[in-house]
């Protein structure tokens, strides 16, 4: 378990860097639907024989204009467009003996306490892995929803809209599994942890453009 977890790590490192129950239907999904991608996270998790990894990709771009964070108050810089979408990316192991690890690396400046405690549980009553084997990260974008503006009401709205995707984002990763087999290696990288695009007053562009929102 100690080797999966260190593997988890690695990749949510890169990712980062380049009581059951039934919870809410994300927005735009039919309950229905909704309800076949839990059973099939969960089959496809439990029925895993072997190394196994899946991954998914949902897009959490907000849908109106919302405070940014980084760079002093947040509710003096909103946003106005989208320069580049953001996006919630799971990576799911399993060992295929009940062990089973997520991470879910998000395109905001951090993924804070109050979010991960809010997300914990519905993914844990959606999927039974344990809260401890669930573990977030953030780009850092300056330029993504501010989401500890939690009194601001298009956070508050947002972060009604932003949980059910990460759900969605972990039963994806889940139903995704396939057997795998592991390898390791090193390489040399240039400008991996610049994740940010900027559109300058001349309207030109700035950066290699992962995950903002302008």
């Amino acid at each position: 378990m100690k080797r999966l977890i260190c593997v988890l790590l690695l990749l949510g490192m890169i990712l980062s860097l380049s009581a059951c129950g039934k919870t809410a239907a994300p927005q735009g999904i039919a309950r229905t639907q909704y309800e076949d991608i839990s059973a099939a996270a969960v089959d496809t998790m439990k029925n895993a024989k072997a190394f196994s990894v899946g991954y998914s990709k949902v897009d959490i771009t907000p849908k109106s204009s919302v405070p940014l964070a980084g760079f002093g108050r947040s509710s003096e810089r909103m946003s106005k467009n989208v320069l580049d979408n953001i996006y919630a990316t799971a990576v799911a192991l399993t060992d295929g003996e009940g062990n089973t690890v997520l991470w879910i690396a998000l395109d905001l400046q951090r993924a804070n306490f109050a979010l991960v405690e809010a997300v914990r549980p519905m993914i844990q009553a959606a999927t039974g892995i344990p809260q401890d084997r669930i573990m977030f990260g953030g780009s850092h974008t300056h330029s993504g929803p501010d989401v500890l503006a939690t009194s601001h009401p298009t956070i508050i709205e947002y972060l009604e809209y932003l949980y059910p995707l990460i759900l969605q984002a972990a039963l994806e990763a889940l139903a995704d599994m396939k057997p795998a087999e592991m390898y390791y290696g090193s390489t040399m990288t240039e400008n991996m942890v610049f994740v940010r695009h900027y559109r300058m007053n001349d309207g030109s562009t700035y950066g290699n453009g992962h995950g903002t929102t302008a």
